[in-house]
């Protein structure tokens, strides 16, 4: 799997979902860190705004396996 890239050290360079980690806060006060899904490059900010603080490339899904029944 890829590491982890800083928003600050730089974007992806196309469309698409990522995994992201995203700084929680509740009433201004942070509340921990979780790591999500979200959208790149639909949107006019991006799909991703200020509370996201690194992202990666979806892993690749797992092999289907076919299993009789």
């Amino acid at each position: 799997m890829s590491e982890w890239i800083s928003v600050k050290e730089r974007l992806p360079d196309k469309k698409g979902e990522y995994l992201v980690a995203v700084n929680r806060t509740s009433n201004g006060k942070p509340r921990g860190q979780t790591v999500n899904t979200a959208w790149y490059g639909y949107r006019h900010d991006g799909g991703f705004h200020e509370a996201i603080t690194h992202w990666m490339p979806l892993p690749d899904p797992p092999a289907q396996t076919h299993t009789s029944r």
